[in-house]
């Protein structure tokens, strides 16, 4: 890959920044190399432009606790279902 290339692609994904979170990055960038890896494989393109391209790679886990209500209703419910859910 030439080196203005990678650093195009570079700018064109820190301009979309602000637009679209680091996931929605990462699927574009990936459904990009993995086409260039397809040309490539029937000989339409010699080369992947973003083979070298990174991806952000964000932690999208959200650790959530239930609120009482919804502890509640949980609990209800394994008291009245099967003897192996009960407390």
């Amino acid at each position: 890959m030439r080196s203005h290339e990678g650093s195009r692609i570079e700018q064109i994904k820190l301009k979309r920044t602000d637009a679209v979170s680091e996931a929605t990055k990462d699927r574009s960038l990936q459904a990009l190399k993995a086409l260039f890896n397809w040309l490539i494989d029937h000989d339409l393109a010699v080369v992947n432009p973003f083979r070298r391209v990174r991806m952000f790679h964000p932690k999208n886990e959200v650790v959530r606790s239930p609120t009482r209500d919804q502890y509640d209703a949980l609990i209800r419910a394994a008291e009245e279902g099967p003897a192996y859910l009960r407390p």
